[in-house]
């Protein structure tokens, strides 16, 4: 992919993730499209982990991975940084516990995209790993309880599965670094009338649930209630915005439920 813009940017963040790394990095190098690359933010890790994602970018011949170590500040920041430093002209962000679907995700996302260029945030099924199992939500049944579903934290859709336009966050801001959950549920609400999320039935990235995760954890709920006082202080009363969301049915795509 050598003189080449990268249609996509990967953005993984880890620290101390060895445990499912692995997983995530080979579901990465096994895409059947290859025009993208992969930004790593690494949090100074200590277990492991660096060793792991420098033996990966030595290794790797079809697209550019850059590793960019920081002091952990949270995912926000994390992510802030792997955006400021892409090259793609959409973006993922896929965790180092999390994964691509199959070796077609990235395909059938390029696919969708290619014919439909105005497309700004595509979003793919929302798909979980719960223990070793996965879960398929049709976008199509997420559309009618959009709105409460985001105004009471529990947002609808996965950052994993969500492909957005560098322009998107170049315009109105990446993640607020206050927030160390529900990060991606303020950027919605930020972004309601503003950026049309398009739905497709497409597996793009899942994510996992597991008793190191930030989001299964105990001391989780007290930073979920923090954060959900800074939802409603910062965004008040929300109105609602009909036009945020629209399913399509695109034909031609690989792997389409």
């Amino acid at each position: 992919m050598k003189n080449q813009t990268p249609f996509f940017t990967l953005v993984t963040c880890c620290y101390n993730r060895t445990r499912f790394l692995d997983e995530c990095l080979k579901s990465i190098e096994k895409q059947s499209f290859k025009n993208f690359e992969h930004v790593i933010i690494d949090g100074f890790s200590t277990d492991g982990t660096y060793d792991m994602v420098l033996s990966y970018k030595e290794k790797k011949k079809t697209y550019p991975v850059r590793i960019i170590q920081s002091p952990p500040k949270g995912i926000s920041n994390a992510f802030n940084i792997g955006i400021n430093h892409s090259k793609g002209q959409y973006l993922i962000l896929i965790n180092s516990d999390d994964y691509l679907y199959n070796e077609h995700s990235l395909e059938s996302a390029y696919n969708i995209l290619k014919e439909n260029p105005e497309i700004m945030w595509l979003q793919g099924l929302t798909c979980f790993n719960i223990k070793d199992k996965e879960h398929f939500f049709s976008n199509r049944r997420l559309l009618k309880p959009f709105y409460p579903l985001i105004v009471s934290c529990h947002c609808p859709v996965n950052h994993q599965a969500a492909v957005v336009h560098r322009d998107v966050y170049r315009k109105y801001g990446g993640f607020d670094e206050n927030h160390i959950t529900h990060m991606d549920t303020e950027l919605m609400i930020r972004l309601f009338g503003k950026v049309n999320i398009d739905f497709a039935d497409i597996k793009l990235g899942v994510w996992r649930a597991h008793n190191d995760a930030m989001t299964v954890a105990l001391p989780f709920f007290r930073t979920y209630l923090k954060n959900m006082k800074m939802l409603y202080k910062k965004h008040g009363n929300i109105p609602i915005v009909s036009t945020i969301s629209k399913y399509r049915k695109y034909k031609g795509t690989l792997h389409s439920v």
